[in-house]
């Protein structure tokens, strides 16, 4: 598929697909498949659009009924093809979901966002959107702050978790996301970071990607 050479070096492709919940599904294939991925999608459940984030089964689903099964459904390759610079070796690219006779499954989040901004382009509008994204660093023993008082925008209290949110910013901006900044804020071991404004599914993409990354690189260092 034009424009989907990999990057030399790479050994694994994650394909990745947001649920509901914005949580990342998918599968990682070799490198070596992925030619024949690239221009034919791959097979997943379609189970993802009806679970919760805990994979727990819901019977009460409108869109797919359990009594009948969860009929497989193609991922498929739609955004860059982003290496991972916190796992050396692989590439990350989102995807796309179809139905077995090719169309666009009316539950897949992208989708039903591709279609609010087709409604908006067709009333000449181009919808452009930025993120202020939030999350919680935790003590790897305890699971809890580090600290109990709330230092907000404090570059002293910042400083203490740089050894994470530096590498982290780094990652992020290697990793195609438009870090503008980041701070502690109105919580303990609460921190924010801006994603610069963009194209409304180019910035949606960013910021189901970001959710990932943080938690990947918040684990490698504890």
């Amino acid at each position: 598929m034009q424009g989907m050479q990999l990057p030399e070096g790479t050994d694994t492709v994650e394909l990745a697909v947001p649920d509901a919940f914005g949580i990342l599904r998918g599968k990682r294939v070799p490198a070596s498949a992925w030619p024949h991925v690239a221009e034919n999608g791959i097979h997943m459940a379609s189970v993802i659009y009806t679970w919760t984030p805990r994979c727990e089964i819901r019977d009460d689903d409108e869109w797919l009924d359990p009594s009948k099964g969860w009929p497989d459904m193609q991922a498929v390759p739609t955004g860059d093809l982003r290496p991972v610079p916190w796992r050396p070796g692989a590439v990350m690219v989102l995807c796309e979901t179809k139905d077995e006779d090719g169309q666009q499954l009316p539950v897949s989040p992208r989708d039903v966002l591709a279609k609010v901004l087709g409604k908006a382009a067709a009333m000449g509008f181009e919808v452009r959107i930025g993120f202020e994204l939030e999350f919680y660093l935790l003590d790897p023993v305890t699971k809890r702050p580090k600290h109990r008082d709330i230092q907000c925008y404090g570059l002293a209290r910042g400083a203490e978790y740089e050894d994470v949110l530096g590498p982290m910013r780094k990652h992020l901006v290697d990793f195609g996301i438009p870090v503008e900044a980041c701070n502690t804020e109105y919580a303990p071991g609460q921190i924010e970071v801006n994603i610069r404004y963009d194209e409304a599914m180019r910035t949606a993409d960013n910021a189901v990607l970001f959710r990932n990354a943080v938690k990947e690189i918040a684990q490698q260092h504890g």
